[in-house]
């Protein structure tokens, strides 16, 4: 997709200094079609006297036609919405009348007008093409296994037309993604391929097809540029408008004409967010504290359970700290405050996974308990068992020129912090030894830095101090959020079943808007949200799992015969990968950043907690979900399907872990560091050993029992 390099200003020549429409009307606002329509923007904002001066020479006093089109003059609905001033149509703007300006196939002649190649970066990005979901879905149903199946897909036939090069990012930037790009090609291809649309023949023949349909017909609602379910409850904007315009979840139309985007609008509300983010990894719904079960939760003070949102029943559950960071529980960041505009518009390379586009890392704004984050070199926390950048990263004296073009004027102070791959963060600030966040909610929050409070851990949390600073192992190879996100989602075992007995059952196809056949059933084993489980995600650092795509499926055909019956794929790619004997269950259990960031889960709970690195018992002839490895430390299923680094624990990994958590019962605060060392070593007692010599050592100690 190429990405134009003309200038503001040459696009806003073409259109302020086309000719003048002759016979200006009085416009869309009038007291005949749209009257006391606010201004789309705050009035006193450049934008919005820019779209007015040029709206004025054609026709339009407040603008109206220099997003949506249309006519100015008509004073009937029918002419009124069809085509534009001639004046308009010799520009760059708006070809015909657009309801929705924002929507993809026409954002280049509206917001492109100014935010130039945005609409392009869109168009490639994660948001639109969905090809980590779906790659992860395959994965789960075996269809990766399949000749001309085993590449990306997404929403379309799409190719990166104007090559390796990422737009809106520094050179330091360009340079990690052309590092990247050369040592995961899988995770950021060259194109992609639309996803396939098997009949219920080709279906029959290979029941697995079945995943296919399901993509079409399940998950693919959540592209930015579909409507999603148009359902109360769920409710939200098309493309652009997806996530700069707030909508109604009851009536399904926006809440007000505005645009909602950097702190000149008040940001973007969370709730915008989880219009789409509320399947999956559920983030948007975590952040802010509220998990979706999948059957009616407890009832409310009336007596009758809330009601569903989004197909989920909500419950209230501590929110992640951040979102809680504002006085007097106010709501804190929002989340545009920690991810940047590369993250959310992409940065116009096709990727594969969300770990391939974010950019940011905790590092970015804490530090650790040694640096500040000035003092670290790039690539810290985002290795992928890559070498790091030499020498401190420092600060930045300005933003980018996107930043600078279409973000809100922040006071640089001592620079701008930077991202662990070499942007500016162009909100957050260095202050002498201290940092300062500028949200878009207008609030200025001091940054925790983590080397400012390193000394005082020591009298007011042992634990924090024994975990981050006395084992500082821990910073190194653990997310810091493996820690810190005391909750997750969890929703185990995906029943699927498609029944193409009834001729004429249809289902949507969000892909391209069609039917599909059949009659498709979607329930769950069992939904949990204690700790998450442990392994290691694509970065090589230990990381939250939760399950993703644990796929058992039932196909039945036309003649109502069950060609499978509570199926479950396997992945032989990751066994070969690991080594293994026999391949794992396709199963997915994925790393993961919850959201859900809070006071640290105790050391007992990873280290004295077999459950936790995916060893829960197992009875005979039934299946635990959670279980991730086998007796002798085999993989069992599916731990990631996007990044060749992410596994369970190995056997090793795991004696060790729990070595550790023999001592911990006598040794919390780890004050003698040489009896820790030898926690690596295999001679320490395993916890049946130690019982075993500390019951002897005891009775021996307390001499010969008399009789």
């Amino acid at each position: 997709m190429a990405h134009s390099r003309i200038s503001i200003a040459a696009f806003i020549g073409l259109l302020l200094f086309s000719p003048i429409a002759q016979g200006a009307g009085g416009g869309c606002t009038t007291t005949d079609c749209h009257p006391g329509t606010p201004a789309i923007v705050p009035p006193q904002l450049p934008m919005m006297q820019l779209i007015r001066q040029t709206g004025q020479r054609h026709g339009d006093p407040q603008g109206c036609v220099i997003c949506h089109g249309g006519n100015p003059n008509a004073r009937k609905k029918k002419s009124a919405h069809r085509g534009v001033p001639p004046s308009l149509g010799r520009g760059m703007g708006p070809k015909a009348f657009y309801p929705n300006p924002g929507d993809l196939s026409v954002a280049d002649n509206t917001c492109g007008v100014c935010h130039i190649g945005y609409g392009a970066r869109l168009r490639t990005s994660l948001m639109q093409t969905q090809v980590g979901m779906v790659q992860g879905n395959f994965t789960a149903w075996g269809l990766t296994a399949l000749p001309g199946l085993d590449g990306p897909m997404g929403t379309a036939d799409l190719r990166d037309e104007d090559g390796a090069e990422p737009v809106g990012g520094t050179p330091d930037y360009s340079a990690r993604m052309a590092a990247m790009k050369k040592e995961f090609p899988r995770q950021y291809p060259g194109a992609i391929q639309a996803i396939p649309r098997p009949d219920p023949a080709a279906v029959e023949a290979r029941p697995e097809l079945a995943g296919a349909l399901y993509q079409r017909r399940e998950c693919q609602r959540c592209h930015i540029n579909g409507p999603g379910l148009e359902q109360a409850g769920d409710f939200r904007g098309r493309g652009c408008a997806a996530c700069h315009v707030e909508y109604d979840n009851t009536t399904g139309r926006p809440r007000a004409h505005a645009i909602q985007g950097n702190g000149k609008t008040g940001g973007i509300p969370r709730a915008t967010c989880g219009a789409c983010h509320n399947r999956g990894k559920y983030t948007a719904q975590s952040f802010g504290g509220s998990l979706g079960l999948v059957h009616p939760g407890p009832p409310g003070t009336d007596g009758q359970p809330a009601s569903p949102v989004h197909g989920r029943y909500p419950l209230a559950l501590p929110g992640d700290v951040h979102h809680q960071a504002g006085e007097n529980n106010a709501p804190g960041l929002l989340c545009q405050d920690c991810h940047t505009s590369i993250d959310v518009h992409g940065d116009g390379n096709l990727q594969t996974t969300t770990l391939a586009v974010v950019e940011i890392e905790c590092s970015d704004c804490h530090g650790t308990p040694a640096a500040f984050p000035w003092e670290l070199p790039l690539g810290v926390g985002d290795e992928y068992g890559t070498a790091l950048a030499v020498g401190p990263r420092g600060t930045a004296g300005m933003k980018t020129p996107d930043q600078q073009r279409f973000g809100e004027e922040i006071p640089v102070k001592d620079g701008f912090l930077i991202s662990t791959r070499g942007n500016p963060l162009g909100n957050v600030v260095r202050e002498g030894e201290g940092a300062m966040l500028f949200s878009a909610t207008g609030r200025r929050l001091a940054v925790p830095l983590l080397k400012q409070r390193r000394n005082a851990w020591t009298e007011k949390d042992i634990q924090a101090q024994t975990a981050m600073v006395t084992v500082a192992a821990h910073v190194k190879q653990l997310e810091c959020y493996a820690c810190h996100s005391p909750w997750a989602p969890q929703i185990y075992g995906d029943h699927v079943r498609l029944d193409f007995s009834d001729a004429q059952a249809r289902g949507r196809d969000w892909v391209d808007g069609g039917e599909l056949p059949g009659t498709l059933t979607v329930s769950h084993e069992y939904q949990r949200w204690e700790s998450p489980l442990l392994g290691v995600n694509g970065e090589g650092r230990v990381s939250p799992l939760m399950p993703s795509g644990q796929i058992v499926y039932s196909v039945v055909d036309r003649q109502g015969q069950s060609l499978a019956l509570g199926k479950i794929a396997v992945n032989a790619r990751e066994g070969q990968a690991l080594g293994l004997a026999s391949a794992p269950a396709a199963l997915t259990t994925a790393p993961v950043q919850p959201h859900t960031t809070g006071k640290a889960r105790s050391c007992e709970s990873c280290h004295a907690r077999p459950e936790s690195l995916g060893l829960a018992g197992l009875k005979a002839g039934s299946r635990d979900w959670t279980r991730l490895v086998d007796a002798s430390g085999n993989q069992r299923v599916t731990v990631g399907s996007h990044w060749p680094g992410s596994r369970a624990f190995t056997a090793r990994e795991v004696g060790k872990i729990l070595r550790t958590g023999v001592c911990l019962g006598c040794h919390q605060t780890m004050e003698r560091p040489e009896i820790w060392k030898g926690v690596s070593s295999e001679q320490i007692p395993d916890t049946e050993a130690h019982r075993a010599l500390m019951g002897k050592l005891l009775k021996d100690a307390a001499g010969p029992v008399e009789e």
